[in-house]
């Protein structure tokens, strides 16, 4: 009987390191299921990954810098497609406003006044400001049309004002006038 008892303590130890390492591996792999769920949920691929906000606009500057620094018209089209997509891919009007404005100045570096004068009425028709009107009347008066650069001047005035922080600004666009008037 004492053999017989000796012989179950041995069964119930070899019983309870078997369990406990039962357990262990079992939740090992609890875990390590866990780990592999959350890497595949939450880890995206670099192919994958969300560009932000910050690292779109680094890449655009960039790739400006790059074209407004040669006059190779590669780079250029280059540019025009990093805003090409940073156009797209924003809902914000003002947003979308500035893009396009800095588009049509990138034109106007280029020397292609007229996809600068259309890139400038798509940023006018986002949202009508002081900054798309002053553009479009400089694009004209580049073009040597002098109505229209005339006619826009007039309309940013509306904008400005003789007082305060913008008296500067009023005052140039009122000397334009002049000028153009005198050219015509």
């Amino acid at each position: 009987m004492a053999e017989n008892i000796s012989e179950q303590k041995k069964k119930n130890i070899f019983s309870r390191r078997f369990l406990s390492r039962a357990g262990m591996v079992i939740v090992a792999l609890i875990v390590l299921g866990g780990l592999i769920f959350v890497v595949f949920k939450y880890v995206q691929p670099a192919s994958q990954k969300v560009e932000t906000p910050q690292a779109r606009e680094e890449r655009l500057r960039q790739s400006v810098i790059i074209a407004a620094g040669s006059k190779d018209p590669a780079k250029t089209q280059d540019a025009i497609k990093e805003f090409d997509a940073a156009i797209g891919s924003t809902s914000d009007a003002a947003v979308k406003q500035q893009l396009l404005l800095d588009k049509a100045n990138l034109y106007i570096n280029s020397g292609d006044l007229v996809a600068a004068e259309k890139t400038a009425l798509e940023a006018d028709g986002v949202q009508h400001s002081v900054s798309s009107v002053w553009l479009l009347a400089s694009i004209y008066e580049k073009q040597k049309n002098n109505a229209k650069a005339i006619e826009y001047y007039q309309l940013s005035l509306q904008y400005l004002s003789k007082d305060g922080p913008t008296e500067l600004e009023y005052n140039e666009a009122t000397m334009k006038i002049e000028q153009l008037k005198a050219r015509q």
